[in-house]
């Protein structure tokens, strides 16, 4: 299942956590409501302009990510991960072949990523999104399947494969 949630959405869910309403349909059915069974394969969560720090700043999105965060950890699995990525930052400089924009930070986290581990290769949105179609299994789309693009995988311990 695929879903895609915003910070609103995750205000108004009827369970308070960051896997939605049962509700909306983010439930696997027979799975009870065991988070790490009921959140859906893949999520997407666009904050809005004050979650995300556009409109309010930084300290509120600290506190969006504080009270998001915690639970989708939780809710991940024993091979799901977490990315964090920002979609801008202060330059058009780019990187990778098609990619502008500037530096950005992201984040990986899951229990399969490597604790401290840092990427000093370039990497895009587009590697980002070829780390995810792979832990899939899906061929890389578009930019995703330009090598320039970079990859996350190096910072596993055990490559992200077989999320269905």
């Amino acid at each position: 299942m695929i879903k895609t949630l915003s910070s609103a959405s995750l205000r108004s869910s009827r369970t308070a956590s960051a896997w939605g309403s049962r509700k909306q349909g983010t439930t696997r059915p027979g799975h009870g409501s065991d988070p790490a069974r009921t959140t859906p394969a893949f999520s997407w969560i666009s904050p809005n302009l004050c979650d995300d720090g556009h409109d309010c700043g930084v300290s509120a999105g600290d506190r969006f990510l504080a009270r998001t965060v915690p639970a989708l950890l939780r809710a991940l699995g024993p091979h799901g991960f977490l990315v964090i990525t920002w979609d801008e930052g202060t330059s058009d400089r780019g990187c990778c072949g098609a990619a502008h924009g500037g530096h950005i930070a992201t984040i990986l986290a899951g229990p399969d990523v490597r604790r401290g581990a840092r990427e000093r290769r370039p990497v895009d949105h587009y590697g980002v999104l070829a780390t995810i179609e792979r832990a899939f299994g899906l061929t890389p789309l578009a930019g995703a399947a330009d090598p320039r693009a970079g990859d996350l995988t190096p910072l596993f311990s055990r490559p992200p494969r077989g999320l269905r």
